[in-house]
């Protein structure tokens, strides 16, 4: 990924056009020569001159001129004699593009020149010979997806999907656990950054804090298109949990880096979490943006087959390219990546998520239908619901903690509305929930 930056700095090279000769007789050659796609040189708005650049890096990156510092930089180019630049300048047909564009879809854009211009794995040539190198990425896929092949299906459009269409992120979030380390996990992530260039790939050892900074700086993000929570194990906030699923669908992050004014760019990120932990992150019944994966653990151990995996596939570019022309090479146009597969994972997880309190409701269902609201039976119910806190070992609390609590639950507050007096809390029953959990007929106007 191309980090693209505009500084200011005093000439100190001497560029070329050729490196064979720098003198060309025909204008018309010259000027092709130097506009060409590839070209060094630019003209913006007739006004401002730009000579792009690479870092030690391998980076580019755009360095402005004035027209005469980019005249004094292109002095030695000359065409019969004279200099080449002054008849450029003069020559009303010469390139100038309207500004720049940074387009993911490489539109094609009327006189626009796009910074954009691929992933730079497409300057490498694929393998000739690719029989092997898929039987190892397949044999790493099934591991990965645990051996179903409906996950691994969806993981394979999910990959396509970054390869193909970079400009539309993923949805859903790749959630893959495992109990052991050295199950690679954590390969499909560097795996990705290795097809797609290491600038593309971002690892957080922080869950997903990394997406949400408490100092608030996203610099991290700007170039990000794979984010790897690594080491998710359930103890990160509820509210980076609440705010990675609203994430997943956003079409722009706010980019705020150090010394400079916040800015917003298209989300182009997506995620993938890895974790040890039996429990990683809560998830929902509803939850339709997360997948989590159990890994098969048949490679752990493997010494002979990851040190292949690594040096002849992460480790070569040749193998890179051929994986990307293979993800390239998916239709697209009939996946719907709406349609998660259910694994047992996910059902585990949900069953580990249930709130303790609607729980305790549910069982409570004969004592709540035929219930007659009064503060006794009020009373009743808090201790029904602080024995079966005791009963599953969690944190017990008195009648008026229990109150407070219940408040503040979201099942509990579907039952039932609390509302202010002169006098205290009271809570009215919602009887369109009510009546239809608990069958029974209730007008709304019992008060606990």
């Amino acid at each position: 990924f191309k980090d693209i930056k505009m500084i200011n700095k005093p000439m100190d090279e001497a560029w070329v056009i050729n490196k064979d000769n720098n003198e060309i007789s025909d204008y018309l050659k010259m000027k092709q020569e130097f506009e060409k796609d590839n070209s060094h040189f630019y003209l913006i708005d007739q006004k401002r001159y730009f000579i792009k650049k690479i870092n030690e890096n391998g980076l580019e990156y755009y360095v402005p001129h004035t027209a005469s510092e980019f005249t004094n930089a292109l002095c030695h180019l000359r065409c019969d004699e004279k200099s080449f630049v002054s008849m450029w300048f003069l020559d009303s047909t010469k390139l100038s593009y309207n500004n720049f564009t940074f387009d993911l879809k490489m539109t094609k854009h009327s006189n626009y020149l796009n910074l954009w211009t691929g992933f730079e794995i497409l300057k490498s040539k694929p393998l000739e010979n690719t029989e092997l190198l898929f039987e190892n990425w397949d044999r790493y896929m099934n591991v990965i997806s645990g051996n179903d092949t409906l996950v691994k299906d969806y993981m394979n459009y999910w990959i396509a999907t970054i390869m193909k269409t970079p400009w539309n992120p993923n949805i859903v979030m790749l959630l893959l656990q495992s109990n052991i380390q050295g199950s690679g996990k954590s390969t499909l992530g560097l795996a990705l950054a290795a097809i797609m260039g290491d600038n593309s790939y971002y690892q957080s050892s922080q869950g997903f804090s990394g997406l949400f900074p408490k100092d608030g700086f996203t610099y991290h993000l700007k170039n990000c298109f794979i984010y790897n929570a690594d080491e998710v194990d359930g103890s990160d906030s509820r509210q980076n949990i609440a705010n990675l699923k609203q994430f997943l669908t956003t079409k722009t992050i706010s980019i705020n880096e150090k010394g400079k004014c916040a800015y917003d760019i298209s989300n182009k990120i997506n995620v993938i979490g890895t974790s040890n932990g039996l429990n990683p992150m809560p998830i929902g019944e509803g939850d339709r943006r997360i997948l989590p994966i159990e890994i098969s653990e048949e490679l752990v151990g493997n010494v002979d087959f990851w040190n292949n995996f690594y040096n002849n596939i992460l480790g070569n570019k040749e193998a890179c390219r051929s994986l990307f022309d293979y993800y390239c090479s998916f239709d697209l146009s009939k996946w719907n990546s709406k349609i998660i597969p259910q694994t047992s994972l996910k059902n585990i997880l949900r069953e580990a998520s249930k709130d303790p309190i609607e729980d305790i409701i549910i069982e409570q269902q004969e004592f709540l239908k035929d219930m007659i609201v009064t503060p006794s039976t009020v009373l009743q119910l808090l201790n029904l619901i602080n024995k079966g806190l005791e009963k599953r070992k969690l944190l017990t609390k008195n009648s008026v903690q229990i109150g407070i609590i219940l408040s503040k639950n979201t099942f509990f507050k579907k039952l039932f509305t609390r509302k202010h007096t002169k006098t205290g809390n009271v809570f009215l029953t919602n009887p369109d929930t009510y009546n239809t959990l608990f069958e029974c007929q209730l007008d709304g106007k019992d008060i606990l």
